[in-house]
C-alpha cells in the first residue's frame, strides 16, 4: 500500500497471499491509490480536498456552506428543490426583482504553485439569453487567480455555447447551454497541461502551468436584464489540490 503522504506514489506490482487468486496491478495500483489518496485527504498530507454539496436546510446570513456572499445587487441566494434524481442538494441564485442583478460567492485562498488540481461542479443555468456577455463573464464558476490566471467555465448571452477561461484564453467548447439543464463541468490540471470536460467528454485541452498563489473558489452571476427569480442552480462545487 503506497503511503498517503507520498506523491508520485509507486503501488506494488502485485498482491499474493493464500486465500484466492492473485490480485493484478491493472487492478490493484489503481484501486489501492485511490484509497490512499482518499485517506491522505482526510489527514491533508497528499492533497486536500474541498466539498460544498448544498445541503443546508438554512443558512447563515451570508454564508452558503464554505462559500461567502462578496456581491449581491438585486439578488439572493437559498436552497432549491430537487427536480431529478441524483440531485442532492441545491442552491438557487436567483434575481429578487425584475432588472439588473450581479451576485458573487467565494471561499478561502488556497497557494496551489504549479501543482495538479481538479475543480468540478454541477450548474444549471436559468436563462442563458439574460446573461451578460462572455468578456463581461456572465456566468463563471471554478478558479480565479490574479489576472491573467483563471480556470473557468463562462457563460454569456453572445454564444450558444459554454466556454472555458483557462489562463488569458476563452475557448468556445462547441457544447450548447439548454436553459434548466444540469451539466456536469470539470478541468483538471495535470503535469502542466489542463483538461476540461463536460459530461464526461473531453473539450478543451490546453497548455496551462501558470503559478496559482491566490486562488479561490468563485461562481459569479451578471445580467443586466434579469426576470425575478431566474438565475442559477448549483448542485455540487468541489476542489481537489495536490500536496
Amino acid at each position: 500500500m503506497k503511503r498517503p503522504n507520498q506523491y508520485p506514489n509507486v503501488p506494488f506490482a502485485a498482491f499474493v497471499d493464500t486465500v484466492g487468486p492473485s490480485i493484478s496491478a491493472p487492478f490493484l495500483n489503481p484501486t489501492q491509490e485511490g484509497l490512499a489518496d482518499l485517506i491522505g485527504m482526510t489527514f491533508g498530507r497528499s492533497a486536500t480536498y474541498v466539498a460544498d454539496e448544498f445541503t443546508t436546510l438554512v443558512y447563515h446570513t451570508t454564508a452558503r456552506e464554505k462559500f461567502e456572499t462578496w456581491i449581491a445587487v438585486n439578488a439572493n441566494s437559498t436552497w432549491r428543490v430537487p427536480t431529478a434524481l441524483g440531485q442532492h442538494g441545491v442552491l438557487g441564485v436567483f434575481a429578487v426583482a425584475a432588472g439588473a442583478m450581479q451576485h458573487l460567492l467565494q471561499d478561502a485562498q488556497y497557494w496551489i504553485g504549479t501543482l495538479n488540481f481538479t475543480v468540478s461542479l454541477r450548474v444549471a443555468i436559468d436563462a442563458r439569453a439574460e446573461l451578460d456577455i462572455l468578456a463581461n463573464l456572465g456566468w463563471f464558476g471554478g478558479l480565479r487567480d490574479t489576472a491573467p490566471s483563471d480556470v473557468l467555465f463562462v457563460a454569456g448571452n453572445d454564444s450558444l455555447n459554454w466556454h472555458t477561461q483557462i489562463g488569458a484564453l476563452l475557448t468556445d467548447t462547441g457544447v450548447p447551454i439548454v436553459d434548466g439543464r444540469f451539466y456536469d463541468l470539470q478541468i483538471a490540471r495535470e503535469n502542466g497541461t489542463a483538461y476540461a470536460y463536460i459530461d464526461g467528454a473531453l473539450v478543451v485541452t490546453q497548455v496551462y502551468g501558470d503559478n496559482l498563489t491566490q486562488a479561490n473558489r468563485q461562481l459569479g452571476i451578471t445580467s443586466p436584464a434579469a426576470t425575478i427569480n431566474k438565475g442559477y442552480a448549483m448542485d455540487y462545487h468541489r476542489l481537489f489540490i495536490q500536496r
